[in-house]
């Protein structure tokens, strides 16, 4: 069925409420092509009613299956179409339970890390178009937009499911400390907050890439001090760094062993690079423009790994080991 707990449950009253129309129907009109068109449209305005109008297409076929009964033994073939029908449903549910219970978590895990592997790698690419000067094309700017809303998409329907499945086995009543599956759902969401507030942070250093390209074009004749070589090696460093501490996080998701804390031990440095850079620059509009952006640009990349470190001593610190086939 590929479907949680709550949503089976919903389906099967669902099929309860579309087995009404259809007996009441075939026992007065009988099993006829007018009663079909009226279960059809009773069952598509009970689907809109119960807000499950993408699931009617089963509770019809249902339908269907009961109005073809033979007349001469309607109520008999159609009570036991009808028992076939919930049969064939409680043992799908039986399934997804006991047997082969769907991976909610694993798949949530796997679209996590696949999210976050979109998102920092546009991110990257945001922060090298500042440092060449060449901003990025609308277009493709809004094609990358559309990409993360549609993976952000997946991951929250993921999550959903996960959250879900939870929920059923639950104890509302209970209080005193998180249990650990509370603790790893505080976790995600945390995780889903980051990815967004990166995307953010994306578009802000689009927009620093377009105005540092329109304000070199507008002041072209202005002298101007290079920036010093240093800072955009440092905060090439800082880059890879946040991929270093990305495949920490995505170790810790996949149930790895913690990784030893370990500073960047960059900020420092680049502190004393801008402000000698500064102190010996031209003291000019271009120049502190630029000593701003920079500055916005380091502080992009200081939050995003201290998000991604924040997160790697974040409760729970141990996560499950995902199935061997993820």
């Amino acid at each position: 069925m590929g479907e949680s707990l709550k949503s089976a449950k919903r389906l099967m009253k669902l099929q309860t409420l579309a087995f009404i129309p259809a007996f009441v129907l075939g026992l007065t009109l009988g099993p006829n092509i007018l009663s079909l068109f009226i279960a059809v449209i009773l069952i598509y305005q009970i689907g809109i009613k119960l807000k499950m109008a993408n699931q009617c297409t089963i509770g019809i076929v249902a339908a269907i299956f009961i109005l073809t009964s033979p007349p001469e033994a309607f109520l008999r073939t159609a009570l036991i179409r009808s028992f076939g029908v919930m049969m064939g449903l409680g043992i799908a549910i039986i399934i997804n339970r006991l047997v082969w219970p769907p991976q909610y978590r694993a798949a949530m895990v796997r679209q996590a890390i696949q999210l976050n592997e979109m998102v920092t790698r546009y991110f990257r690419q945001s922060v090298q178009a500042y440092l060449d000067n060449r901003p990025m094309d609308y277009k493709e700017r809004k094609r990358i937009s559309t990409m993360l809303v549609n993976e952000f998409r997946s991951f929250d329907k993921n999550y959903n499911y996960f959250c879900s499945e939870r929920i059923q086995f639950s104890d509302p009543d209970r209080f005193g400390e998180e249990t650990e599956e509370e603790k790893e759902q505080h976790f995600f969401e945390a995780y889903a907050d980051f990815c967004r507030n990166l995307i953010i942070l994306t578009k802000d250093n689009w927009a620093l890439a377009d105005e540092q390209s329109q304000r070199l074009k507008r002041w072209k004749n202005q002298e101007t001090n290079p920036v010093d070589p240093r800072i955009p090696q440092l905060i090439t460093e800082a880059l890879d760094r946040l991929e270093e501490c990305n495949q920490e996080l995505f170790g810790k998701l996949t149930g790895a062993d913690p990784q030893p804390f370990k500073d960047p031990h960059i900020w420092e440095r680049m502190d004393q690079l801008l402000t000698e850079w500064h102190n010996t620059a031209e003291q000019n509009r271009t120049n502190l423009h630029s000593l701003v952006e920079l500055s916005l640009v380091t502080y992009h990349i200081r939050w995003t790994i201290k998000g991604v470190l924040n997160m790697l001593i974040m409760e729970p610190c141990h996560m499950p080991e995902l199935p061997r086939e993820y």
